[in-house]
């Protein structure tokens, strides 16, 4: 099976205690390929709101694990770019030989795209509904049925996961506060405190 998650995701993998079984993965950021890869938001709906999972015969796991074998060996950039461009597109046309629904509003995707580059700034929902030209309340609904996120939701985590690079980066609160869109560092901690149970400074602690 090929298991295919967004960034955040929580998942597990269960089987049988009696099964042996072996497991590879291919982790890749929207940054590096969302500006290099054509139709990256078209291919970006394989992932879904909450992951896909398709089963594979036995000569497409053989396909996909020696394609996921070269991706692995590539060092140039943009070589493994191209292919992890075509590991996707036979990802999709697998979704679709499996029945598997990968269709939702284009606005949704330039939406996301658009947090993932301005998460730092401050964000009028109404005017980037305008700029999608779509209504505030379609882009809003259509946003949370497909990532599970409300946009204020998914902002803050976007700005979340960009402080903890700049925290391991050893920058000052104040400075990753400023740098990642947040009112202040008070209002940092708390956030961060409520998705992570714990203070920046020790969340990136413990990860080192």
């Amino acid at each position: 099976r090929i298991v295919i998650t967004r960034p955040g995701s929580a998942h597990f993998i269960a089987c049988n205690p009696d099964t042996l079984y072996s497991r590879m993965y291919l982790v890749f950021t929207d940054a590096f390929v969302a500006n290099h890869l054509p139709e990256w938001n078209k291919l970006s709906q394989i992932f879904g709101k909450d992951g896909n999972i398709l089963t594979l015969t036995e000569s497409e796991t053989d396909f996909f694990k020696a394609l996921m074998e070269q991706i692995e060996k590539e060092e140039g950039g943009l070589s493994k770019r191209l292919l992890i461009y075509y590991f996707l597109s036979k990802l999709s046309e697998q979704c679709r030989d499996n029945g598997v629904s990968i269709e939702t509003q284009p606005y949704v995707f330039d939406a996301l795209t658009y947090l993932e580059s301005h998460y730092s700034e401050k964000i009028n929902f109404t005017y980037l509904a305008r700029q999608l030209y779509v209504g505030r309340t379609t882009l809003m609904l259509d946003f949370k049925a497909y990532t599970g996120n409300t946009m204020g939701e998914y902002l803050t985590k976007c700005r979340l996961k960009n402080a903890i690079a700049l925290l391991l980066q050893k920058k000052t609160i104040e400075d990753v506060a400023e740098s990642c869109g947040f009112a202040d560092s008070s209002g940092f901690i708390r956030s961060f405190k409520r998705h992570y149970g714990t203070t920046p400074y020790k969340y990136v602690k413990d990860l080192k």
